[in-house]
C-alpha cells in the first residue's frame, strides 16, 4: 500500500512539472511615445516660434529681479501667453521648442543672466502645467 502512494505521488508530482512548464506566459508590452524626429520639431517650433516665450525668458527670469506689480502682471500675462503657444505643440518638440526661444536671446545676455534664464527655461513646461515637466538641455547654448 505504501508502493502505490508513493507511486501514485510520483505520478502526481511529474504531472504537476509537466503542465506547468507547458504554460508559459508571455507579456508584451507596448510603450507609445509621442517622439518626433529632431527636423520634425524645428520645423514646428519655426512654425510655432513661441514669441511669447523668448519675451518671458528675457524680461521675467532674470536673477534678483525685483519687480513692481504692474511688472508681476505683465511677466504673468507674458508666461500666459506662453503657456498658450506651447500647448499647441506636440509634447515631444516642446522642450526643443524653449531652446529655439532661448537661442533667440543669444548673445543678448551676461553669464549670471544666462544661467537664469537657463533655469527657467528648464522649467517652462511645468511652469505651464504641460508635459514634460522639466527640460534638460545640457549647456547647449553656452
Amino acid at each position: 500500500m505504501a508502493k502505490i502512494s508513493i507511486l501514485a505521488t510520483t505520478f502526481a508530482l511529474l504531472f504537476v512539472l509537466t503542465t506547468a512548464s507547458i504554460y508559459r506566459t508571455t507579456i508584451t508590452t507596448t510603450e507609445i511615445l509621442d517622439n518626433p524626429s529632431e527636423s520634425q520639431c524645428r520645423q514646428e517650433a519655426q512654425r510655432q516660434k513661441l514669441n511669447n516665450c523668448s519675451m518671458f525668458l528675457k524680461q521675467c527670469s532674470q536673477m534678483g529681479m525685483i519687480l513692481r506689480a504692474n511688472q508681476k502682471r505683465d511677466c504673468s500675462r507674458q508666461l500666459d501667453m506662453c503657456c498658450s503657444e506651447m500647448e499647441q505643440m506636440s509634447e515631444g518638440c516642446r522642450c526643443m521648442g524653449v531652446q529655439m526661444a532661448m537661442e533667440q536671446m543669444q548673445g543678448q545676455m551676461r553669464e549670471m543672466e544666462r544661467e537664469q534664464v537657463m533655469q527657467t527655461a528648464r522649467s517652462l513646461p511645468g511652469q505651464c502645467e504641460l508635459p514634460p515637466r522639466m527640460c534638460d538641455f545640457g549647456r547647449v547654448w553656452f
